[in-house]
């Protein structure tokens, strides 16, 4: 993956319990988790997929709580705890 950004602080320990945001994207950005109709987002099979294992994270590792999580587009954007 060249060009990537950097995206931790250096010095920083990820390990320790805090809270943090994370971003997940599709490549390109392509809409392939469902469509928006009158405003609500409809995830389609792959939507459901993505949505199915953020479920499936908090259950898997009790150190981790997903706070909120919002599954749009081609984007999983959530606030977990660990």
């Amino acid at each position: 993956m060249k060009n990537r950004k950097r995206n931790r602080l250096d010095g920083y320990d990820y390990s320790r319990d805090n809270l943090y945001f994370v971003t997940s994207s599709v490549q390109d950005m392509v809409c392939c988790l469902g469509h928006v109709k009158k405003g609500l987002m409809i995830l389609n099979e792959y939507g459901m997929i993505a949505d199915q294992h953020w479920h499936w994270l908090g259950n898997q590792y009790p150190y981790v709580d997903i706070h909120v999580y919002v599954v749009i587009c081609g984007l999983l954007m959530e606030t977990v705890v660990s």
